[in-house]
């Protein structure tokens, strides 16, 4: 990943101030996902940040590949995605600490839901490391945080403790992160004020949708499990049971939260 994902990064530096404190701060993310190696999904993420709000959305871009395969093997192995794929929107309530994460219908669910939590905590390691971001900059930090292992680089010129994702607690913002495992990177392309963003118009993205059902965090992990044994059940009964033969399994290991606070079991069959 380190050889392809070089990138220009164009960093808008400017000083925080009082009035900043009342327009939004807007920040725009490379994302990269690697499942398979030679293939990257390249998504751009979106973080509004307003007094006491925060939203974060992405949005696929491409897929590309790394020097590995041939552009013809990219071709093939992006023809069958017809369905457009819609990634999960992130909204933090940042006065009551409250984080919903919005999922869509995906591979282990039905419908969609509004993933409810308390924010949080992540336990930062600060490390003794800085280098530049654009302009800003930046100190590093680790942390181990359900079942990965990830690298972060923020800036303290930007008292924000917020970043892509779910990413908070840092005495800056967030402006890269990276996975030990190589599967998951998040790298600033952009960072703004927007003044054409309004208060409102970040509620409004916020605000309780119809389509989503709330549901808790321990909730739908517990939902998303069982979908994932009922289908296994659905295919060995229908092989006559010759799916244990053949050692099917169903894992969670390549999303973002492999393991969680109610669960450490992450491969199923």
């Amino acid at each position: 990943m380190k050889k392809l994902i070089i990138g220009v990064i164009l960093l808008s530096q400017f000083c925080f101030s009082q009035n900043a404190n009342d327009a939004i701060l807007k920040v725009e993310y490379n994302e990269y996902r690697i499942y398979t190696q030679g293939y990257i999904n390249l998504d751009l993420g979106t973080l509004l940040v307003s007094k006491n709000t925060s939203y974060y959305n992405s949005v696929v871009q491409n897929k590309i590949t790394d020097n590995l395969v041939s552009n013809e093997s990219a071709l093939m192995f992006t023809k069958g995605s017809v369905k457009k794929e819609l990634l999960p929107e992130i909204i933090i309530d940042r006065a009551n600490n409250l984080l919903t994460e919005r999922v869509f219908e995906n591979l282990y669910v039905d419908g969609y839901f509004a993933v409810q939590e308390p924010l949080p905590k992540m336990n930062w390691k600060l490390l003794n490391e800085g280098k530049k971001i654009g302009e800003y900059d930046c100190k590093k930090a680790s942390v181990e945080f359900r079942g990965r292992t990830y690298y972060a680089w923020y800036t303290m010129e930007i008292p924000v403790s917020l970043g892509p994702w779910k990413f908070n607690g840092l005495p800056g913002l967030i402006l890269e992160v990276d996975d030990l495992k190589e599967i998951y990177k998040w790298q600033a392309k952009t960072v703004s004020y927007n003044s054409n963003v309004s208060e409102k118009e970040i509620l409004i993205k916020a605000q309780n949708d119809p389509r989503f059902e709330d549901i808790s965090f321990k909730d739908f992990d517990a939902k998303k499990v069982k979908k994932v044994q009922d289908k296994i059940q659905t295919i060995k009964s229908r092989s006559g049971g010759r799916g244990a033969q053949f050692g099917m399994t169903t894992t969670f290991e390549f999303d973002k939260e492999p393991v969680n606070e109610y669960r450490t079991e992450m491969q199923f069959n």
